[in-house]
């Protein structure tokens, strides 16, 4: 087996760095919502967390998808 056959096809490492960060990106922007959470209507809040776990799940996925490495990747040394 060559070096390249050997390096691993999922870096857990890239993939969680972009996870945090994102979820990180997602907390501020849900203060920011809730900065302004008395104009709401009564269901607000129940809207924002299916809209806050909708997101969580689609960065979640994303994560995975980031920390596969493909061979397209590798021959551009991305």
């Amino acid at each position: 087996m060559t070096a390249k056959e050997e390096q691993k096809k999922f870096s857990l490492k890239k993939g969680f760095s972009f996870f945090w960060k994102s979820n990180l990106v997602l907390f501020i922007a849900i203060i920011f919502l809730y900065t302004n959470k008395s104009s709401w209507s009564e269901e607000g809040g129940s809207v924002l967390l299916v809209l806050a776990l909708m997101w969580g799940v689609l960065i979640l996925l994303l994560s995975i998808i980031d920390g596969i490495k493909s061979k397209s990747a590798e021959s551009l040394k991305l």
